[in-house]
């Protein structure tokens, strides 16, 4: 039969569980406001038509509002009244922006930076909230918008209740999922002219994930 548990047991099972306690999240990164609906607007007007603009204004309208709803997210503190809600929404966000770097790929940060709008994105350091980077390009965005569902999971991974097997699995899995989310952020970096930016912050460079 299973031989009797000694003192030694005892204490790695506690050295666990309090391991487990102190699991530590990622900080959200904080985005600047930006007109994303007066920016896609302008660069499907250019590289389409007016009419091809107008028509794709409830999309647009969608977008900007998704942005500004997940800036929102950024401004406040995550809890456990929101953590369900908050990956949800940062979730459909960076699957937007993914859908959208793979249909218009490089020609809507060339257009985005020059058109009249003029869309920049401005988000600080989520490792030195003194620090902030603005560029044009929808790639860094995406970047920081998975950056922050990262954060967002891992907080989440901290407040599920490891003392039960479903608890644990569900915290390994948020765990799990950030560590793609961060992977895929930094991967989308990879071989782009924004990523050799001096002025990149440390949170998103990809050699800092060496």
């Amino acid at each position: 039969g299973p031989s009797a548990s000694g003192p030694e047991d005892h204490r790695r099972s506690a050295n666990l569980w309090r391991g487990m306690e102190d699991l530590i999240f990622l900080d959200l990164k904080k985005p600047s406001k930006a007109d994303l609906q007066k920016g896609l607007w302008a660069f499907i007007s250019i590289s389409y038509s007016r009419e091809q603009a107008d028509s794709h204004m409830p999309a647009i309208g969608e977008v900007h509002s998704l942005r500004e709803s997940s800036r929102q997210i950024s401004l406040k503190a995550l809890s456990d009244a929101n953590a369900d809600d908050s990956v949800g929404l940062l979730a459909r966000y960076a699957r937007l922006l993914t859908s959208m770097g793979s249909r218009f790929g490089t020609a809507v940060d060339e257009a985005l930076r020059r058109t009249e709008a003029q869309l920049a994105f401005t988000w600080n350091d989520a490792l030195r909230p003194e620090a902030k980077c603005t560029l044009s390009q929808l790639g860094f965005e995406r970047a920081c918008a998975m950056f922050n569902l990262a954060a967002a999971l891992s907080y989440r991974a901290t407040i599920q209740n490891t003392a039960d097997a479903d608890g644990l699995r569900a915290a390994c899995q948020d765990f799990q999922h950030a560590a793609g989310c961060l992977d895929a952020a930094v991967g989308s970096a990879a071989g782009t002219r924004w990523a050799t930016y001096k002025g990149l912050t440390l949170d998103v460079r990809p050699a800092a994930f060496e």
